[in-house]
């Protein structure tokens, strides 16, 4: 007996047992692959994830190391300017800018650096820090974020940029 996978038939061809069958079968082994997809792949967002990455979008600023004023925008990218105080400054210069990209990955923001100038002290401080840094979102409110390095206890707190009006 000649047998022919019901999607290869043409609907007049195919008997009810014979589509429902085949049917459920591939149903409930797209459903597997599905859920198989998002618990397993290292690209899939959380709703958390999701929820705080459109937290963090704008403009932060810290006292951190000097001043920092970090601008995270929704496309990914990111750019940090910073105004060094006189003890970093002595290494990096007085200030930087850096480009960045940005993600939100199981709560904690990942910076990685892409560029910025003064390019010779962009690569001393890659070199020295790494071209990525990453800091778990403890707290996030609108007028600021509290960050924290995975498996560290020290803390910084960015506050949200508030514009001045223009009169």
């Amino acid at each position: 007996m000649k047998t022919t996978n019901a999607f290869a038939r043409t609907p007049a061809m195919t008997s009810r047992r014979v589509l429902a069958t085949n049917g459920l079968r591939t149903l409930a082994a797209a459903a597997v692959l599905a859920l198989g997809t998002c618990f397993c792949s290292g690209n899939a967002i959380s709703q958390r994830d999701l929820a705080l990455r459109d937290q963090l979008v704008g403009t932060w600023t810290t006292k951190a190391f000097g001043t920092q004023e970090l601008t995270n925008n929704s496309d990914g990218t990111a750019n940090l300017q910073v105004t060094l105080n006189r003890l970093a400054a002595l290494r990096y210069g007085k200030s930087l800018s850096l480009e960045l990209t940005w993600t939100v990955q199981d709560g904690v923001m990942k910076h990685t650096v892409l560029g910025g100038s003064p390019p010779e002290k962009v690569a001393r401080l890659v070199k020295d820090w790494g071209s990525t840094l990453e800091y778990e979102v403890i707290e996030i409110t609108e007028s600021q974020i509290t960050l924290e390095k995975p498996n560290e206890d020290d803390q910084s707190i960015w506050e949200a940029k508030t514009e001045v009006a223009s009169r």
